[in-house]
């Protein structure tokens, strides 16, 4: 793409907020749909979706205008950054075309090839904003105007959609052609610069009728009609035998909305018993003959705003799907004429957008007045008389039509007035909202009436975590806080606690976080032997920040990829991490996770319906294990947290706290806090983007860390600054010590590169030695005397048993040289370590062989190998 076609879109939608909508249409209809965000408009989302054009020969088109809301609807438009013309070759040559725009007193900004004609841009000097009818009005009479001069394309429309340059014509398969950029000008205009269109005549505009309620007839005379004698003869005599009813009545309709007559009178005109037209509706019931009409009055409708040319009526007519909604509701039931339905109704109260898909919300009454709450009706569920019953899934309803019904019912649930509302599938931060399941919380509190909802990306698949908010008063909250704070500073050692504390307190408002971190978040690692207090202090902190659930990452890594993809500002905590016990499949799978987790990367699986489903694996994750991960690559991705032995229950100190701040509300604490983040962001009293950057500076100047592992310690001391902050403004003295903190993290860091090669070896060895499934024997291979401590190990099958471990359970990245390990191996030995002979002469197995010797209870205290593994072989 090239740099002024690449430029274009970003330049004709400068200055302007909202959606931008993007349709991708094949030769089967609309196969994708999108609402970008303005400031979301970027290079790569460009060329990914004409490359997505291309590959799968989609015609790619873009809206001219943003819209409010993600909706494609005229009423919708929010912005408007200029004026358009698509001319095609009907109306003349390119050549012709080229000279039409360029004569205007305004030439364009820029002048696109379609393929077969030209499409031109007319920016003006900044957005022109849709605020009320009036504008409305006001700049689709502009465009109209332009169109009209131009005898171009009937392209005036303010949901107007445009070939994206670059992207392919595929209208004909057979001859394909590109859609180019051909010049651009960059020439600006005021609305004053149209002044040239001001006598050009056009049709009146006005909004659409979208939807009407007739409550009572306004009787009317039939001489008192403004309406030609011949409508008025068919008025009271009705159509001739053999003629279409339908349209005759539309002809009406379309008729009286031309004069100017109320629905009211419309729907008397065809209900008077004395007048033959309406004797096709005769034989419903009154409910159904009203929303029939006023189903009628609404196509008539749009079909004479969207017509700018002067048709004839009959033309207008063939423009009009005369098939009507046959389906009525009439006592708690639905209706085909006499014929009952079904026993219930369904009343919408919500229509839930999701990308391109739509769902209703509401609930059912059955004709006994009974009724059914929550019911989600998804498109596929009109499709099929099964799906239809299956989705609303209760024994109490019947349904006795067919599937030509059903798309009867979905004509009448669109006549409905519903509220429009968005659906988020992440549980955490959206747009400076902070979405739970059944809340939602700005900088003020909870926002009642949001048109934001929660709603899973698997409407079959309900989330099953059980999350815990609870909304408390201001003063309340205020309370709880004071009691919290300075309870969790003392639940463990400082380097550990302030650790932990810090990671937890930026995690609400890590979606904001990622935009000054590369999309950068580090998982915590807690880790430590049994009895540590790592499960304790997870379900402590999860309680706090509104996920208590503590889960295994043991499980098929799909059903984690989905709890990963969900959470986006609330921790997510995986228990039992212990990848010597885990299969190869297994692990490779969760370091995946983990190192793609790291950056929300994408993450596509398939589903049931051989489709695939994208994930962004947002959650904070905080991993819990006796080990901690290894692998330099995600050691860099990492905080670590690790916890002394038998810490909480050794210490008086740390197990009152424990307890006093067990006994308190937590899930209050969340909603509060995260109300208080958005308040001190929204105010700029908290500016993200600079503490990252100032905490960044001040470690770099002291420690020479990676830019990783410095990125993430800063990011953790801006959750240590936000809990001081949090602690000042409620006026306790509780503060922590970043510098504890940063010693914590840097010691880690430095002590993992050597550290971590031997107790990598030594962990290897030990699944070797629990394991049955390896060559390495007790006895041949190595001996262990446990009253001396001693661990001796045959030098010539050592590392070859361990490499061949490594090799099946995909350790990659820890691959090392025999030259190394001698080397760390003999370094050890002289620091007086763990490693007490490098080359001891042995007999084991009846051979004489060369040996390492081991001190076990010194490789305890500097590795954390258990000494008893090498007593008792286990199995699996």
């Amino acid at each position: 793409m090239r740099n002024q076609q690449k430029n274009l879109l970003k330049e004709w939608f400068s200055q302007t907020e909202g959606y931008v909508e993007f349709r991708l249409i094949g030769a089967k209809g609309l196969k994708d749909q999108r609402f970008i965000a303005v400031e979301d408009l970027t290079d790569t989302l460009l060329v990914d979706l004409i490359e997505k054009g291309k590959q799968e020969q989609l015609n790619v088109y873009h809206s001219v205008t943003t819209r409010k809301t993600m909706s494609g609807k005229e009423e919708d438009v929010f912005h408007v950054p200029g004026l358009w013309l698509d001319i095609d070759p009907k109306h003349a040559t390119y050549e012709e075309a080229m000279q039409v725009v360029k004569s205007l007193p305004t030439p364009p900004t820029a002048t696109v090839s379609s393929g077969n004609g030209i499409h031109a841009y007319f920016k003006f000097n900044e957005p022109f904003e849709v605020v009320d009818d009036h504008s409305f009005k006001f700049i689709k009479e502009l465009s109209l105007k332009l169109h009209t001069f131009a005898k171009a394309d009937n392209t005036a429309d303010l949901a107007r959609l445009l070939r994206v340059p670059n992207s392919m014509n595929v209208k004909n398969l057979m001859d394909v052609k590109l859609c180019s950029l051909v010049e651009f000008t960059g020439a600006t205009y005021s609305l004053d610069s149209f002044t040239y269109l001001d006598d050009v005549e056009i049709k009146t505009v006005s909004k659409t009728l979208e939807t009407i309620e007739i409550e009572e007839l306004s009787p009317v005379e039939i001489d008192a009609l403004q309406v030609p004698f011949s409508i008025k003869s068919l008025i009271v005599n009705g159509p001739e035998e053999g003629e279409d009813r339908s349209k005759k009545i539309f002809h009406v309709v379309i008729e009286l909305l031309k004069a100017q007559h109320t629905p009211e009178e419309i729907a008397f005109v065809l209900l008077n018993g004395e007048w033959a037209i309406g004797e096709k509706i005769s034989d419903r019931h009154h409910a159904a003959k009203l929303q029939y009409i006023e189903r009628v009055i609404i196509n008539a409708s749009q079909v004479l705003n969207e017509e700018q040319d002067n048709l004839e009526v009959e033309q207008l007519l063939n423009k009009i799907d005369t098939n009507e909604c046959l389906v009525y509701e009439y006592n708690n039931c639905y209706y085909e004429k006499q014929r009952r339905l079904s026993n219930f109704i369904f009343v919408p109260e919500e229509r839930v957008h999701a990308n391109i898909d739509e769902y209703l919300k509401g609930h059912i009454v059955l004709n006994n007045g009974e009724i059914l709450k929550n019911i989600v009706l998804t498109a596929k569920a009109f499709s099929s008389k099964k799906g239809f019953i299956e989705e609303i899934n209760s024994t109490k309803i019947s349904w006795l039509g067919d599937e030509k019904h059903l798309q009867y019912l979905k004509e009448l649930f669109m006549t409905k007035q519903v509220v429009d509302k968005y659906a988020v599938s992440k549980i955490g931060l959206h747009n400076n909202l902070f979405i739970t399941p059944n809340k939602v919380i700005d900088s003020e509190g909870i926002v009642e009436n949001s048109k934001y909802i929660y709603m899973p990306k698997l409407t079959e698949g309900q989330m099953d975590l059980e999350l815990s908010m609870d909304i408390l008063s201001s003063d309340y909250w205020k309370d709880l806080a004071k009691e919290v704070l300075p309870l969790l500073a003392q639940v463990n050692e400082e380097g550990v606690i302030n650790t932990i504390i810090g990671w937890h307190f930026v995690t609400p408002i890590v979606p904001i976080l990622r935009k000054y971190t590369d999309n950068a978040f580090p998982q915590l690692m807690i880790w430590g032997t049994q009895s540590a207090g790592k499960t304790s202090t997870a379900q402590l902190f999860g309680k706090l920040f509104g996920n208590p659930e503590v889960r295994s990452c043991t499980r098929p890594s799909f059903s984690i990829t989905r709890e990963v993809d969900l959470l986006n500002g609330v921790p997510l905590y995986l228990d039992e991490f212990r990848p010597y016990n885990m299969s190869a499949s297994n692990w490779k799978g969760l370091k995946n996770l983990a190192l793609n987790a790291y950056k929300a990367a994408l993450d596509s699986r398939g589903n049931k319906n051989q489709g695939t489903v994208t994930y962004r694996l947002t959650a904070p994750i905080v991993w819990l294990g006796e080990t901690s991960f290894e692998e330099s690559n995600m050691l860099e991705r990492l905080i670590i947290a690790q916890l002394t032995p038998n810490t909480l229950c050794q210490n008086d100190g740390y197990k009152k706290a424990y307890k006093k701040i067990s006994a308190l509300k937590m899930s209050g604490f969340m909603p509060g806090y995260v109300q208080w983040l958005l308040n001190k962001i929204e105010s700029e009293d908290i500016l993200l983007g600079t503490l990252y950057e100032h905490y960044k500076e001040m470690v770099d100047c002291k420690y020479d860390l990676h830019e990783r592992p410095l990125a993430n310690l800063a990011m953790v001391l801006v959750g240590v600054h936000l809990f001081n902050e949090l602690a000042n403004e409620l006026q306790i003295d509780c503060t922590i010590d970043q510098h504890v903190v940063i010693e914590e993290q840097v010691k880690h860091f430095r002590d993992n590169k050597i550290h971590n090669a031997l107790q990598n070896l030594f962990k290897h060895t030990a699944a070797i030695v629990q394991s049955n499934n390896y060559d390495f024997k007790k006895g041949t291979h190595y001996e262990y005397n446990a009253s001396q401590n001693k661990l001796t190990i045959a030098r010539e099958m050592w590392l070859p048993a361990v490499r061949k471990y490594m090799k099946e359970h995909d350790y990659v990245d820890e691959r090392f040289s025999d030259k190394q390990i001698e080397n760390l191996l003999k370094e050890n030995k002289s620091q007086s370590g763990f490693v007490l002979h490098t080359s001891d002469p042995r007999t084991m197995g009846g051979k004489s062989t060369r040996s390492y010797v081991i001190d076990t209870q010194r490789l305890e205290e500097e590795l954390d190998i258990q000494k008893e593994v090498w007593e008792v072989r286990l199995h699996f």
